[in-house]
């Protein structure tokens, strides 16, 4: 019997062994958490990412063509026609006669026309995009404005509509 015992104690102590042996060869289980600085970069770059996605879609926006009515360019070359035709009176009482040419009261316009009928008499042409505006100096000039540039002058700065 003590030699039975001999060996169930040896065979005990051989479990024991192979048992501690499994337990240090397992790797060890433990939860793994990423460090705060990892984290933080992570976060900036995502937000760097947003803001060039984000950015290029305002300036997307902001480069789209305007999209203008044929009305509205006409008003803005009556309004342009009245303040050629305003530098041209204020030459003309200045000098005491019509300029020969637009360029001596202005660059060159390729959108715009002058032309000198006689001593008191111009015309003034405006070519854009297809629409055409002329201007006889026997006319009226505040034909030539639209209704917000009238208000505006008459209210002196005032209120636009």
């Amino acid at each position: 019997m003590g030699e039975k015992r001999q060996e169930n104690e040896i065979k005990e102590i051989i479990e024991e062994l192979k048992s501690e042996e499994t337990k240090n060869t397992e790797p060890a289980k433990r939860e793994f958490r990423f460090p705060a600085k990892v984290i933080f970069v992570f976060t900036v770059f995502l937000l760097f990412i947003f803001s060039i996605v984000y950015n290029s879609r305002v300036v997307a926006e902001m480069n789209r063509p305007l999209e203008v009515s044929d009305e509205e360019k006409l008003e803005s070359m009556g309004n342009y026609l009245y303040l050629t035709n305003s530098k041209i009176e204020q030459y003309k009482e200045k000098k005491g006669k019509l300029p020969q040419d637009i360029n001596e009261l202005m660059i060159e316009d390729t959108l715009l026309r002058y032309a000198k009928v006689n001593d008191s008499i111009f015309e003034l042409e405006c070519m854009y995009d297809g629409l055409r505006l002329k201007y006889v100096s026997t006319e009226d000039a505040e034909i030539l404005l639209s209704d917000s540039m009238v208000n505006a002058l008459n209210n002196k700065g005032g209120n636009y509509e």
